[in-house]
């Protein structure tokens, strides 16, 4: 079974996927026995209590996979751990909405985990400025590498605001690594596909893409786990260490984080900017401002994936081209300042694309969201509010024309 798996790609996505869509089932109920659902509520508009299990059902999923091909390496079991702690904090996080400082504290020793258990943690930036590598002695490299990942993973977190969304984004990352990695990295190809496969099958309920299947949710679980998997990742392929050579730039690896990393850094622009906590929620990220313009939920995720596939190509590019770090950064930067007048802007941008849709073919649903965007009962009557995630505690509303 081990060496089938293995040597069968195709299997090995087939075994994991229907082993998902099964475990999600089983996860449902325990969900359901332990109120760890997520109910409607005055800062909710989805209907019904949906289980916050996506999360905890891809975790479990990596933990069976790994047990039945027998891995073992201190950097698998340190990954495991902390990954988890993640997962278990996340999860009590859905249940009993605790503390943000015990969030960052457990993302903290995570990330602590990582770098002293397994020695994956950020020493080379790479070349900024076309001057020489720029690398960080340990005593930087370990807090740096700390804020890091705690960072990416409350973008992602703020990045699972419609249904599909951080999911979809995952994926492409997912696939983004395979091309750069060439395919044929055997320390990540098997792993790959197996949270790839994983990601497809909560797709499939999350999305409710069969008939009859009830929703489920990432949860904070789930956000979290993605969030520290990839940060790991990107750290371990980008710095190289004595067992393998980096496989590309510390810059690339900015695009691989992809729409979540820059969503987060043009968000915390604009808060600072206002004299307001980065930590402050609002409603002007990129999937606000596309549901303000008219957009249903479907076509704001179809929209997303558009754009971060073109930001994930274009850092391919870059690196395939051979491209400079420094004109990576630079690119990086221009997409970063683009995003950030689009978000700063958030509500002409909104009216200047509803223009262009009622102009062109309007969009009944999309115009029902604006127009009942604060009241869940409405958006319910008219079939919107099924495709809103957990994660958004603002009102649907831009009350101001500069953001």
């Amino acid at each position: 079974m081990q060496a089938l798996l293995e040597e069968n790609l195709l299997l090995r996505f087939l075994f994991v996927f229907i082993l998902s869509v099964i475990l999600i089932k089983c996860w449902k109920q325990i969900a359901y026995r332990l109120n760890l659902v997520d109910k409607p509520d005055h800062r909710k508009t989805h209907v019904g209590a949906v289980p916050l299990v996506g999360g905890i059902c891809v975790y479990t999923v990596i933990v069976i996979t790994t047990l039945l091909l027998g891995r073992n390496s201190i950097e698998l079991y340190c990954y495991l751990v902390s990954a988890g702690a993640l997962v278990v904090i996340g999860a009590l996080d859905d249940k009993y909405d605790i503390s943000a400082k015990v969030r960052l504290l457990i993302e903290g020793i995570a990330a602590l985990i990582m770098a002293f258990g397994a020695g994956v943690y950020v020493t080379n930036l790479g070349n900024l400025f076309g001057l020489g590598d720029i690398t960080l002695p340990l005593f930087i490299a370990i807090p740096f590498t700390a804020i890091a990942v705690a960072g990416y993973i409350n973008a992602v977190n703020m990045a699972d605001g419609i249904d599909g969304m951080a999911a979809s984004l995952s994926v492409m990352t997912v696939l983004s690594l395979l091309v750069l990695l060439h395919g044929n990295n055997h320390l990540f190809i098997l792993p790959s596909i197996t949270l790839a496969a994983a990601l497809l099958a909560f797709l499939v309920y999350n999305l409710q893409l069969v008939r009859g299947l009830r929703k489920v949710f990432l949860g904070d679980a789930g956000s979290m786990f993605l969030g520290f998997t990839f940060a790991w990742l990107v750290i371990r392929f980008s710095q190289g260490d004595q067992h393998i050579e980096a496989q590309f730039s510390p810059v690339t690896a900015l695009y691989i984080l992809g729409i979540p990393l820059v969503d987060m850094l043009a968000t915390i622009a604009r808060r600072i900017k206002k004299g307001q906590s980065p930590l402050k929620p609002d409603r002007t990220h990129v999937h606000h401002i596309l549901l303000h313009a008219g957009f249903t939920p479907r076509q704001t995720l179809a929209i997303i994936i558009v754009v971060g596939s073109l930001f994930h190509i274009l850092g391919i590019a870059l690196h395939y081209a051979g491209a400079p770090d420094w004109v990576q950064l630079l690119a990086f930067l221009s997409v970063c300042g683009l995003y950030y007048e689009a978000v700063i802007h958030a509500f002409r941008l909104s009216q200047i694309i509803q223009f262009f849709r009622g102009a062109r073919s309007p969009v009944k649903k999309g115009k029902l969201f604006t127009r009942y965007g604060r009241s869940k009962h409405k958006l319910a009557e008219h079939g919107m509010a099924d495709h809103l995630t957990h994660q958004p505690k603002e009102k649907h509303t831009f009350k101001d024309q500069t953001v």
